[in-house]
């Protein structure tokens, strides 16, 4: 698989490391299309066939939640269409995959995978803006008019959030560490048993103001 495009080559191996693959029966699959020239097998049509063989293996892999019915008021991860012509339209799902497909395989086969899942998309421009829309792993929550509207509300920014927090406690940690190392604190609390500067600053609870 060395002369192998670079994007192949990681998710490739990222299934075989995952046994839902075999490489000598896709290393001899690959020699069988090269060496075959009846076949005239140019590099975008190689191309094709390894986005063919990648889905295929991967949409059978978590076939049975993508093709599940979704509920109401759950939470699900995947890439939606975001595009609408007016507000009043609802953000619909494109594809959504399980917590443990979503941990089983690196980020780039997973991203590879959701960008190009072949479902028919709801609209032209949605269509036309393919690209754009279905490059990002969102977490989102089925709305409670889900059944008759298909909607649902996105999630995600909750991550920058809780990111932008963690930043600021981790921060606040470093100093706190900082300061009891200070011989001062080391012998306030050998006296008294406990920190001059309190507990140290945890993930816990740290959303508290939100």
């Amino acid at each position: 698989m060395r002369d192998l495009h670079e994007k192949y080559i990681i998710i490739l191996t990222d299934l075989i490391k995952q046994d839902i693959m075999d490489r000598n029966t896709l290393l001899n699959r690959i020699n069988y299309i090269r060496n075959d020239s009846r076949h005239h097998i140019s590099d975008d049509l190689l191309d094709d066939y390894f986005d063919e063989l990648i889905i295929s293996k991967l949409y059978n892999d978590d076939m049975i939640h993508i093709d599940s019915e979704k509920e109401v008021n759950t939470y699900y991860i995947g890439n939606v269409y975001k595009h609408r012509t007016n507000t009043t339209e609802p953000i619909l799902i494109h594809t959504s995959i399980s917590p443990i497909f979503l941990l089983k395989y690196k980020f780039e086969t997973i991203s590879f995978f959701l960008e190009n899942m072949g479902y028919m998309c709801p609209s032209h421009n949605c269509l036309a803006n393919k690209d754009d829309e279905n490059e990002t792993i969102e977490i989102f929550k089925t709305a409670p008019d889900y059944i008759e509207t298909g909607s649902i509300i996105l999630k995600t920014f909750w991550l920058k959030i809780i990111q932008r927090v963690w930043k600021k406690i981790f921060k606040k940690r470093i100093e706190w560490q900082k300061k009891s190392t200070h011989p001062f604190a080391l012998r306030y609390r050998e006296v008294n048993g406990r920190s001059m500067y309190g507990h140290a600053p945890t993930i816990r609870g740290m959303l508290s103001h939100l």
